[in-house]
């Protein structure tokens, strides 16, 4: 792994750490807290890894500023005395801060007063403490799972205003039925052109019906001009055949199924649906055009 890349997962990590809503200056025990995040064991009751790496430097978990400042200059101090760390110029990117050089210029890293950092250049310290015990892999992963969490986040909320959108601003699905019903349940019924009716009068003209049809507007105008019709008079009590058009408000059921049944026609229509008749008229003596109907 070259310096970028390690450079780069660094300042991923810090982050993801300094924006994450459990990581807060004012309380205790914030490089056991960084810790556990990186390693993901937030949700753990026994968060082995953090624990392991914790009790073996002497990490607490309600720790103090000066506590944890204690733990990474004892750190420090260690890498300087083996020589780990020592010359300035070949140390990772991140760490070449001015705050940084001056400190390890002196060389005496055990008398650098470490507790007048500013609260940035404490979480710092403790981002690159944590880093170095848990490892770049560890890292790594960290940084692959939180992206990927924060992608699932963004296609949940994508997926949500999507629902919600539906939900509210759904269009309905407008269905003409087209009908071929007696001339007497026209009278009886006292029907009109441009009529809002309820889905009782619905059902009445169902069960008189000869021939019904489902559609959309197109297949309601197509069939309709392929009929022949009068405007004769209807009479009340005849044999005449009427011709009703009836414009559906929601009525998408009947648009999705395929209904031959008078039974399953009714049982098709929106209960609480709006219904309004859109044409009457006399069908001619020969039935012309109703091969696309539905026959009872």
């Amino acid at each position: 792994m070259t310096e970028l890349q390690v450079e780069d997962i660094y300042q991923q990590v810090h982050r993801k750490i300094t924006d994450h809503p459990e990581i807060k200056l004012s309380e205790p025990g914030l490089l056991y807290k960084t810790i556990l995040i990186i390693n993901q064991e937030e949700s753990s009751n026994s968060p082995l890894n953090t624990n392991v790496i914790c009790d073996e430097y002497g990490i607490k978990s309600d720790a103090s500023i000066e506590d944890d400042a204690k733990v990474y200059t004892r750190l420090f101090a260690r890498f300087f005395n083996d020589k780990i760390i020592f010359n300035y110029n070949k140390l990772p990117a991140f760490l070449k801060k001015e705050s940084t050089k001056n400190w390890l210029q002196k060389q005496e890293v055990k008398k650098m007063i470490i507790f007048n950092f500013s609260g940035e250049q404490y979480m710092e310290w403790i981002i690159v403490v944590a880093v170095s015990l848990v490892g770049i892999v560890i890292c790594k992963q960290f940084i692959e799972n939180q992206q990927k969490e924060a992608k699932s986040q963004r296609e949940f909320k994508k997926l949500s205003r999507v629902t919600q959108f539906q939900q509210t601003y759904q269009p309905s699905m407008r269905a003409f039925l087209s009908l071929v019903v007696p001339a007497s349940i026209v009278k009886q019924l006292k029907i009109e052109e441009g009529q809002q009716v309820n889905i009782e009068i619905i059902n009445k003209l169902i069960d008189t019906t000869y021939y019904f049809n489902c559609g959309d507007r197109e297949d309601a105008d197509t069939n309709e001009e392929n009929l022949k019709l009068t405007a004769d008079p209807i009479p009340g009590d005849s044999p005449v055949e009427v011709y009703v058009r009836i414009n559906i408000e929601d009525g998408i059921n009947l648009l999705e199924n395929t209904i031959r049944l008078r039974y399953t026609l009714k049982e098709n229509l929106p209960e609480q649906g709006m219904f309004k008749i859109e044409k009457i008229a006399r069908l001619g003596s020969f039935r012309k055009g109703l091969e696309k109907f539905v026959r009872i």
